[in-house]
């Protein structure tokens, strides 16, 4: 009887500490579900991506508080642009008609972002000069290949 109680017990031990392992391995989530270590990883990324494009830029403190709301807006609609592009990065086993539907979606996305760029290099024009704004294109250009050397 003693050992049957032994055996239940550690039985039991043994699995509440798996569980709670596995719990531990998927990271806490905020209320709509995204990982927040991630999510604090992406924002300690931007606020050093502005801090760099800020200061090659020479941007003064008026300039900033108008350009850095257009940036970030630019760089949340290319997300959501490149979202349907990931998306399909993740499908296994497709056809070749997939992949030639996959290619058109992706200089569909192409062209979509070469607008949105003309688009906000307009917007930015009337909050910094053109200087400034290709200042921006090679900060951007810089910050983009640095990130990837490093993975």
């Amino acid at each position: 009887m003693k050992k049957r109680v032994v055996l239940i017990l550690s039985s039991l031990l043994f699995l509440f500490s798996a569980v709670t392992f596995a719990q531990e391995g998927r990271g806490s989530r905020d209320k709509d579900g995204r990982d927040v270590q991630r999510k604090a990883k992406f924002e300690q990324f931007k606020e050093k991506r502005h801090e760099y494009i800020s200061k090659e830029m020479a941007l003064t403190d008026k300039e900033s508080l108008l350009f850095w709301p257009l940036c970030d807006e630019l760089q949340e609609k290319k997300f959501e642009l490149n979202r349907s592009l990931r998306r399909d990065d993740r499908k296994s086993a497709i056809s070749e008609s997939d992949y030639d539907k996959m290619l058109d979606d992706y200089i569909d996305v192409k062209l979509k972002e070469a607008k949105l760029d003309r688009d906000y290099f307009e917007k930015f024009r009337t909050v910094i000069p053109a200087e400034k704004v290709l200042k921006y294109i090679r900060a951007e250009r810089y910050v983009a290949r640095s990130f990837f050397e490093k993975k």
